[in-house]
């Protein structure tokens, strides 16, 4: 399986090259630049891209191999224990709070809409 990039991307680079910045881009053209500072170049921009996937790729993601060796039905058992348990967590939260948040379950952030 491959890997699933979670930081890589054109916002990231963004953020780490003019933090605050607001922007816009179409192909590769800044259509909207409302900075201080100057606009990064797409040179800029695709390099740092190539730093955080450089960087994502040197951490050991287990995250695509999870489902390696499972069979269906345990990948099935799984995924209805996860969705429990955030339909728990989402309710308990609301009850709490009275609204609805992002819960995390296992680590990971889910966003729920009941």
């Amino acid at each position: 399986m491959d890997k699933i990039y979670q930081l890589y991307g054109i916002d990231t680079a963004m953020h780490l090259l003019r933090p605050g910045a607001k922007w816009e881009i179409s192909n590769t053209t800044f259509t909207r630049w409302e900075d201080p500072r100057p606009c990064p170049t797409m040179e800029e921009v695709l390099e740092t891209m190539e730093k955080i996937k450089a960087f994502e790729d040197s951490i050991n993601t287990l995250t695509a191999l999870f489902l390696v060796g499972f069979t269906h039905k345990q990948i099935e058992i799984q995924t209805e224990f996860i969705f429990t348990k955030m339909v728990t967590s989402a309710s308990r939260f609301q009850q709490k709070t009275g609204t609805i948040g992002i819960v995390r379950v296992g680590g990971m952030k889910q966003a729920l809409v009941i």
